[in-house]
């Protein structure tokens, strides 16, 4: 029986992604740089049991996943005929491809399974020891979430790995960078690292490219979340540190979104007599029930005195709870659309350069996270593409909904925005 016998000489980038002995790799590369070529070659690796410390059996069978058909019938089973060398009668390890299954069979009795992403749901059901995901920040994370459960056959712990350009601050980014785990190894290529690529060629790309999109397409970078609620909101310009003085503030209100399983959240904002709004506190806290909860927003109360507590309207017997507290506490106006525009309208640059209207202080750590990657919600449309909802995502919220009620709070208790409404007056 034939054996792997592959002779293949990788770039730098492409040998630490090769060697990588994480359950979960991720090669994320600049065009050219050789992203499906690299992942397959890991997959014929694991096919033939040598990859990771906790060696899979081999034989084993594997998943091969594109976004469509197309990318799978024209670039990923070619990809894996080249590097495989083709069939045994023309020399190679593939025993047999059954085209209208997919599934190929190499010499050693290993199967690959080649899928489309396309309908997620019809990845459930096969235990594998390995799956490889190209083009993966083009699938949505309802694929990885699918997947991820599939990588336990014959009682292992499988391996996943993708190859992609990115394609903006998605689930990917949120996996490999922010949240990483020793489990979790990223490999970042650019372009111009393949020495293989045609000088002119790499000359006329710098010339195409520029900006952002440079990054991205060339550089590997994650340079930013597609669809994006607040694409003005600038770190460098919304987030302020140091000592803060509270004397400052003319009032203070605090927005407030429930939760238990998942985060509840108390903001705290100071609003100065210009009515610029500062976050200056937040509390992000899973599993509180509201006694606790009225516990702790007393607690704010009596350090910042708190006006108004602007609450989710979705569970007035919380509120009650509040007031019975001794807080003064309403249900905020949950109107959406018009709370992201009154954020919106603080956050945008203004024409004098002076400081913004929303700010929020530097102890707040998931506001500025959900900040930059809170979405709108898309729905892919055959013949269309990608089609915006108008309407968020509910993932990612948590501080964003508890920041919309407090500045719908305030905008509607005063003329800062020309508003009809009637000014509120503050003690």
């Amino acid at each position: 029986m034939k054996t792997l016998d592959i002779t293949y000489q990788p770039l730098p980038k492409q040998h630490e992604f090769l060697a990588s002995n994480a359950h979960f790799a991720a090669f994320i590369a600049g065009i050219g740089s050789g992203k499906t070529t690299t992942g397959t070659h890991r997959g014929v690796r694991a096919a033939f049991g040598q990859i990771g410390t906790e060696i899979i059996p081999s034989p084993n069978t594997g998943m091969v996943c594109a976004p469509t058909y197309d990318m799978i019938n024209l670039i990923v089973v070619p990809s894996y005929y080249e590097v495989l060398g083709g069939t045994v009668d023309e020399g190679g390890l593939i025993a047999d491809y059954n085209k209208s299954e997919k599934v190929m069979t190499l010499v050693n009795g290993s199967k690959i399974v080649f899928r489309s992403t396309d309908n997620p749901e019809r990845l459930r059901g096969p235990n594998l020891s390995w799956i490889h995901m190209d083009e993966a920040a083009l699938m949505s994370e309802d694929v990885w979430k699918i997947l991820f459960g599939r990588i336990r056959a014959d009682g292992k712990f499988g391996y996943i790995w993708l190859t992609s350009t990115p394609a903006g601050r998605n689930w990917i980014y949120q996996k490999w960078v922010q949240d990483k785990r020793d489990s979790y190894h990223l490999v970042r290529m650019h372009t111009f690292e393949n020495i293989f690529l045609h000088e002119e060629f790499l000359k006329e790309l710098a010339l195409e490219y520029s900006g952002d999109y440079a990054k991205q397409e060339l550089g590997g970078a994650f340079v930013g979340f597609k669809g994006l609620i607040y694409p003005e909101f600038n770190p460098e310009r919304h987030i302020f540190d140091g000592e803060l003085d509270l004397s400052r503030y003319a009032y203070f209100v605090a927005g407030v979104d429930w939760g238990f399983a998942s985060p509840g959240v108390i903001l705290v904002g100071g609003v100065d007599s210009d009515g610029r709004i500062d976050i200056v506190y937040e509390d992000y806290t899973k599993r509180r029930g509201i006694e606790d909860w009225a516990t702790v927003a007393y607690q704010y109360h009596e350090m910042y005195n708190i006006q108004t507590f602007f609450c989710d309207p979705s569970k007035p017997d919380y509120i009650q709870k509040f007031t019975e507290a001794g807080l003064n506490a309403i249900g905020a106006d949950n109107t959406v659309e018009s709370g992201i525009q009154d954020v919106r309208k603080m956050i945008t640059q203004r024409d004098d350069n002076k400081i913004p209207y929303l700010r929020l202080h530097n102890v707040t750590p998931w506001t500025q996270t959900e900040f930059t990657q809170y979405q709108w919600l898309t729905r892919n449309i055959q013949g269309v593409g990608e089609v915006n909802l108008d309407v968020p995502k509910k993932a990612k919220d948590h501080t964003m909904d508890s920041l919309r009620y407090l500045v719908r709070g305030v905008v509607q208790g005063s003329d800062f925005f020309g508003y009809d409404t009637q000014i509120k007056k503050y003690a």
